[in-house]
């Protein structure tokens, strides 16, 4: 009966990685030919296009890509390199993380469930912080809080990503303490360059504005 169990035990163990490696995410930064192939499609991918499990990134000649998937972990690719989203497992080559980053790419692709909470942070800084009050504009931050924030934007431009790309990755910066302002400020411009403008712009555009209490300016964006 033991032994039954360990059997057992061990398959569980093998088939668990695989499933629990699988990520979907978002395209960071696509720089020349970038494709991702997906449902059975293939489509060009640029800053803020979505992909699901499954999916592969394709990255042609002369050309790279910059990933970040739902678990916050930033993922580079190189000139004719392709990723597959299943099975997915960092690697040496993955170029970190920013702590607790990955919030608001979930919080932009999680479907509403309920009600929406305006203006609720999840944890100002490393330090974590209280819910604050509905607002129009940036969260008041204590001065460790803004110093971890400077930082946190600081580790972007050494990541070689384009324009659109780093304001991609500064608004969810933005969005982690609570400057939601700032947040949507950041990405207006990436919105109106795009054409059309990809599905993560727009629904964190939304998520900026819906958290400052703003829904009507959100209903332009969803």
């Amino acid at each position: 009966m033991k032994k039954i169990f360990n059997t057992a035990l061990l398959a569980v163990c093998l088939i668990l990685p695989s499933s629990a490696m699988a990520e979907s995410g978002v395209v960071i930064s696509a720089i020349g030919e970038v494709r991702i192939v997906q449902g059975g499609k293939v489509f060009p991918a640029k800053s803020g296009s979505q992909f699901d499990n499954g999916a592969v990134i394709e990255v042609g000649k002369n050309s790279s890509a910059a990933l970040m998937l739902s678990s916050g972990s930033i993922k580079k690719l190189r000139p004719k390199e392709k990723f597959a989203a299943a099975g997915a497992a960092p690697s040496k080559n993955d170029a970190g993380v920013i702590k607790g980053i990955a919030m608001a790419y979930n919080d932009a692709t999680t479907k509403a469930r309920g009600p929406v909470v305006h203006g609720m942070v999840k944890g100002v800084g490393e330090s974590g912080g209280k819910p604050a009050r509905q607002t129009q504009d940036n969260i008041p931050l204590p001065p460790d809080s803004v110093r971890i924030m400077e930082k946190d934007l600081g580790k972007i431009d050494p990541m070689g990503l384009d324009n659109d790309g780093r304001e991609l990755m500064r608004a969810q910066v933005y969005y982690k303490y609570g400057q939601y302002r700032s947040m949507v400020e950041t990405l207006l411009p990436v919105y109106h360059a795009q054409t059309p403008p990809s599905d993560m712009v727009k629904r964190l555009l939304a998520l900026g504005y819906d958290k400052m209490g703003l829904s009507e300016e959100a209903k332009k964006f969803k």
